[in-house]
């Protein structure tokens, strides 16, 4: 009886001593769960995700904790990781709402549809009213395409709750794409009724409008919006963007310069403001607001790359360089900078320095169209054409719909003389872009290499109808007429055209230099076709037009000169059987004799 009465107070203490190990750990797991949940909350986003992990590592099974994960992760910007917590947290939990939403955002951010739509009707047969799971199925529907079922799910969110702002909004967009537009305005003015304060529909009537061209119903619902909100910077920005979208300059200039003014130390309106000067060609005042802002968050990287590329765009390299250099000390792994690095590389010729850049961003995984663009173009200007056309294809092949790589390559299949491979290239472009000015260019330039004189002249005359201030038509509309025996009147009026907008071009230089030939004006030719061979010495075309040009004013020396040095270059280029024939005309060249036993005295 003894034995019976101490085997139950063991067996008694050591139940004991396992209910106190586990509450211990209970208690454990979720003082960790409550440490991370407050350094979350904090910011302190790398200890709040170790005391997640340590809460995990008790209980592996712990939903919660891989659900604040995923938003630790998420906030991190680690979102495969995030996408493995959500998992996690799902598999634990398949019926809690929050978390299968996430796992389907996820899966649409993925472009994973099926899955994503697999996750949304689990939901909607759990909760068939979750306004959440309608919105997000309706986003994969008008994705896929199925516009009338996104446009039953939108409709229905709004029966069910009427403040959805986002529904009114997506409903409108889909049935823009439908075709439907009738009921546009009636259904955002019901969402501006519903919800007076909110600004997204506003501004979405206020772009139906001006798609109407009803410009003063868009003006009235802007001032309406400001009067109830006056001092709101991002209204006055927009507003800014109103007037100039109506080409309303110094309404739009007043408006920015109101926003600016409300929130002095907000970048946002003070960029704004800068961009607006440096779209109406203000470039003293954009320089100085730019400045401001840069004043302002010296260590912006966004900001300073921004500056670089306004200076990248009106050609002025020097100073584009120099806020790219400071953006990347900033962050030297900021993407975009060390893009445009490389972009002004090119425009400077430093081909070597892209394949280096390119090789570091490749080996990084960033295996970007633009990466493999860049990386063609300072192939083909090397010269390697095979391995410029490979780089140029993986960027097509990664995003089809990429213009300047599709240009470059046809590029490369032009060099190569592989012209229907350019032409294609060509015509791909103008499939995406009708209007594209260089993609007409070269069509008129590989018609031209092809023997149909006609097609590149309709292709240049084309481009100009466009854009008559297009400089590259002019002058090889200029150039094929000079070529094809054609109205030199009309070939001298394109290429002046095109000195006019490209004063320094060789080309352009060439061109006219050679119309003046043709025209019999030698003394107005020589200075333009000298200044064309200086600027390229080992053009033998250029040569050709500028020793021609000194047979004609007597200058024996100088043509035979540059007609020897055309002819060492190419024995094969346009004008060079003109060449060995003018040679043969002229003679040998007879050195001056320097006079034997002349001491000076």
């Amino acid at each position: 009886m003894y034995r019976n009465k101490k085997f139950i107070v063991v067996c008694l203490l050591g139940f004991s001593l396992f209910i106190s190990a586990c509450t211990s750990d209970e208690e454990k797991k979720g003082t960790y769960y409550d440490e991370g949940s407050a350094l979350l909350a904090q910011g302190e986003l790398e200890d709040a995700e170790q005391s997640f992990l340590k809460a995990i590592a008790m209980d592996v099974r712990f939903g919660d904790a891989y659900i604040k994960l995923g938003v630790t992760k998420m906030r991190q910007g680690d979102l495969r990781a995030a996408f493995v917590a959500f998992s996690k947290a799902a598999e634990i939990d398949p019926y809690n709402i929050s978390v299968q939403l996430r796992l389907a955002t996820f899966y649409m951010l993925g472009r994973e549809f099926p899955k994503a739509l697999h996750v949304l009707n689990a939901v909607l047969k759990q909760s068939p009213n979750n306004t959440e799971a309608l919105f997000l199925k309706g986003s994969l529907m008008a994705q896929e395409k199925s516009l009338p079922q996104a446009k039953h799910l939108f409709q229905k969110i709004i029966a069910l709750d009427p403040s959805q702002i986002r529904a009114y909004l997506a409903l409108t967009k889909v049935m823009i794409v439908l075709g439907e537009t009738d009921d546009l305005i009636p259904i955002l003015r019901t969402a501006i009724e519903r919800n007076p304060h909110a600004l997204d529909p506003k501004l979405a009537l206020v772009d139906r409008y001006l798609v109407l061209g009803k410009i003063a119903e868009a003006k009235a619902v802007l001032l309406d919006a400001l009067q109830h909100d006056p001092g709101n910077p991002d209204l006055q920005g927009i507003l800014g963007s109103f007037y100039f979208r109506i080409g309303e300059m110094p309404m739009a200039e007043s408006a920015y310069k109101e926003a600016v003014k409300l929130a002095p130390l907000d970048l946002k309106p003070l960029m704004a403001l800068a961009r607006f000067y440096a779209l109406i060609g203000d470039e003293e005042h954009a320089v100085d607001v730019y400045a401001r802002g840069v004043e302002l968050a010296p260590g912006n990287v966004q900001v300073l790359d921004t500056v670089a590329r306004f200076y990248a765009h009106g050609g002025k390299t020097d100073q584009a360089e120099k806020y790219v250099d400071m953006a990347l000390e900033a962050n030297p792994s900021f993407l975009p900078s060390r893009l445009l690095q490389m972009e002004i590389a090119l425009d400077r010729g430093r081909f070597t320095e892209i394949l280096e850049r390119s090789d570091v961003l490749l080996a990084d995984g960033k295996k970007l169209p633009k990466v493999y663009y860049l990386r063609g173009m300072a192939l083909l200007g090397m010269g390697d054409l095979a391995k410029a056309e490979d780089a140029l294809q993986h960027a097509v092949s990664e995003w089809p719909g990429y213009i300047d790589a599709r240009l470059g390559l046809a590029r490369v299949f032009f060099e190569r003389n592989a012209y229907q491979k350019a032409r294609a290239q060509g015509k791909a472009v103008l499939v995406l872009a009708p209007r594209n000015l260089d993609a007409r260019l070269l069509l008129g330039s590989v018609a031209d290499k092809m023997g149909d004189v006609n097609l590149a002249d309709q292709y240049y005359r084309d481009a100009l109808k466009i854009n008559p201030e297009y400089g590259p038509a002019a002058n090889n509309l200029a150039y094929l007429l000079v070529k094809e025996g054609g109205d030199l009147d009309e070939a001298l009026v394109f290429a002046r055209y095109a000195l006019k907008r490209m004063p320094e071009d060789s080309g352009v230089l060439d061109t006219l230099g050679w119309i003046y030939y043709k025209r019999g004006e030698f003394d107005a030719a020589v200075p333009l076709l000298a200044k064309s061979v200086a600027s390229e010495p080992h053009n033998p075309v250029f040569l050709y037009h500028l020793g021609m040009t000194y047979s004609k004013q007597g200058k024996k020396v100088q043509a035979c000169e540059a007609l020897e040095n055309a002819l060492g270059m190419s024995k094969e280029f346009i004008g060079a059987h003109e060449a060995r024939e003018m040679l043969d005309t002229l003679g040998p060249v007879e050195k001056e004799a320097t006079p034997e036993g002349n001491s000076g005295d």
